[in-house]
């Protein structure tokens, strides 16, 4: 059975207890590294900066504390992920074999959130899910603007209808 390294601990530790709980589910039968958890403000601007993030601090889900955001990779993290080769951003976000890597993960996280959510219904009506594959939620994953594989969050459902 799959299990969290050293890094990935360290980064559950900054996370807000249901995805705590959500990130367990997944590494109980799917293999995953947790990546980042809390981004301090430093981190956050370099992130934006760097072009990974579109938000600066402190308005990432990132920077809550505990985090309402995780960035997770299958593992072992798929072949030159994050490492661009001389490739743009762009380019390497289009090769396929690795970004299906993701989407198969990103089921599986939603597919635990849904066993949570069956577990505890009242969770329904306070959260939903949101990955970085889907921001707008409509399955039109052609739409983004801006993709962001590894991105996993909770919204609070007060949040997400005031915009």
């Amino acid at each position: 059975m799959p299990s969290f390294g050293k890094k990935s601990i360290d980064v559950r530790a900054t996370l807000h207890p249901l995805l705590k709980e959500l990130c367990d589910r997944v590494v109980s039968f799917y293999n995953i590294s947790l990546l980042v958890g809390h981004r301090n403000e430093a981190h956050q601007n370099q992130a934006y900066a760097d072009g990974v993030s579109k938000k600066q601090w402190p308005d990432s889900k990132h920077n809550r504390f505990p985090s309402m955001a995780v960035d997770a990779t299958p593992y072992p993290i798929p072949e030159d992920w994050g490492d661009l080769n001389g490739q743009t951003l762009h380019a390497r976000d289009l090769n396929w074999k690795e970004r299906v890597k993701f989407y198969e993960m990103t089921i599986v996280f939603e597919f635990a959130w849904q066993q949570m959510i069956n577990d505890r219904p009242k969770l329904r009506n306070r959260y939903k899910l949101r990955s970085g594959k889907d921001w707008d939620g409509d399955n039109d994953y052609r739409d983004q603007g801006f993709d962001d594989l590894p991105h996993i969050e909770l919204i609070e459902l007060k949040e997400a209808h005031n915009g």
